[in-house]
C-alpha cells in the first residue's frame, strides 16, 4: 500500500499542525516503512527509512500543484490513500480511485471569522467545503470540531472519525503531580489561543500555576497576576 501525505506542514511548521503531521507519519513508519511519500515544495534529504520526498518539477508554481495538479503525480505513482493533514485534499482528487483522509483540526474561521481576511475566509471555506464532502473519512482532534462540521456543513457524520492528538513520549515531564484536581493545556502562546483569561479566570479561584516552558512570554504573564497556591492545578504546557 502506498500513503501519500502533503507534507506542507511538516516540513514548515514547528508547532502543533507541524506536530501531529510528524508524529503521525513516524508512527505510520513502523507499519507501513517503505510506502510513505512525502509531497512538498523542494526535494529534501529525509533521514527515516523508507520515507520519499516528491516535488513539483517547477517549485514556482508548488501553490497550484499543491492544490490541483499533483493528482497528476499521485496517479502515476499509483498511490493508494493520499491524506491531507490540515483542512484540504487536492481539488479534483474525487475524479480520481485514489482514496482519501482528510483531518480537519477546528473551525476556527467559522467560529471566529473577524480574525481573518475576507479572501482568506473564501479560501478557507471553499477547502473545508470540498474535504468534508468529498473526502472518504474525515479524521477530527476533538468532539468539538466533529459537531461543528455538521453544524456548519451537514457533514456526513457516519465518515467522521474522532482522534484526539497523541504525545510524544520521549518529551515526558519528569515532574509530578499531587493533586487530583488540575487542567492541563498544551497550547503556543498566541493571542487567539486565549491564555490570559484563562489563567485570569482560574487564578481569582484560589488556583496554583505550574510552569513547564521555557516560554519567557509565559512568565511574564503569570508574573503580572496575583496567585494564591490553595486549591488545584494549572499546567500549561508550551509546544516546540
Amino acid at each position: 500500500m502506498k500513503i501519500g501525505f502533503d507534507a506542507k506542514r511538516y516540513f514548515n511548521n514547528s508547532t502543533g499542525l507541524g506536530n501531529y503531521a510528524r508524529w503521525l507519519i513516524r508512527e505510520l513508519t513502523h507499519h507501513y516503512p517503505d510506502n510513505i511519500y512525502l509531497y512538498h515544495k523542494h526535494t529534501i534529504n529525509h533521514k527515516s527509512k523508507g520515507i520519499e520526498i516528491q516535488s513539483p518539477s517547477y517549485p514556482m508554481y508548488y501553490a497550484i500543484w499543491r492544490i490541483w495538479l499533483i493528482i497528476f503525480r499521485l496517479k502515476k505513482q499509483k498511490i493508494n490513500i493520499y491524506h491531507g493533514l490540515t483542512n484540504e485534499i487536492p481539488f479534483g482528487i474525487h475524479k480520481t480511485e485514489i482514496k482519501t483522509v482528510v483531518t480537519i483540526h477546528d473551525l476556527i474561521q467559522k467560529r471566529f471569522p473577524e480574525n481573518y481576511a475576507w479572501y482568506d475566509l473564501i479560501i478557507y471555506n471553499l477547502k473545508v467545503w470540498y474535504a468534508q464532502k468529498y473526502a472518504h473519512k474525515i479524521v477530527t482532534v476533538s468532539e468539538q470540531t466533529k459537531a461543528d462540521l455538521m453544524h456548519f456543513y451537514h457533514t456526513d457524520k457516519s465518515k467522521i472519525l474522532v482522534i484526539p492528538i497523541g504525545i510524544n513520549t520521549k518529551n515526558k515531564s519528569t515532574k509530578s503531580v499531587t493533586s487530583e484536581n488540575y487542567i492541563l493545556c498544551v497550547s503556543s502562546f498566541s493571542k487567539r489561543k486565549n491564555l490570559d483569561r484563562l489563567i485570569e479566570g482560574y487564578t481569582q479561584n484560589n488556583a496554583a500555576l505550574y510552569r513547564f516552558s521555557n516560554f519567557s512570554l509565559l512568565a511574564l504573564k503569570i508574573n503580572s497576576i496575583r496567585l494564591s497556591w490553595d486549591t488545584f492545578l494549572i499546567i500549561l504546557c508550551a509546544t516546540s
